[in-house]
């Protein structure tokens, strides 16, 4: 339920800017005025690290799952803002 959601970000986020203004990047090489080509390289490059950003959580959240509890033999979220604990 978290993975898929994080994972769901960073699709409809990161992967969509990415992949859009990558288009523009590659195809519109003389076709589209300078400054626009330069403001489409800079949306990449914000594309890609969101993407890092969100994978990075996803694997922080896996390495430390916290705040929810096993109901019916599925893992449901009660606090999405709860701190993992750490092992005494």
């Amino acid at each position: 339920m978290i993975f898929g959601s994080i994972l769901g970000f960073e699709g409809a986020m990161a992967f969509m800017l990415e992949a859009g203004f990558l288009g523009i990047m590659l195809f519109g090489w003389g076709r589209v005025h300078p400054v626009i080509h330069y403001l489409a390289t800079i949306m990449v490059a914000f594309g890609a690290n969101l993407s890092t950003f969100w994978i990075l959580v996803a694997n922080s959240w896996l390495q430390t799952p916290s705040g929810g509890e096993m109901v019916n033999g599925k893992f449901m979220v009660s606090d999405y803002f709860q701190r993992s604990r750490t092992p005494s």
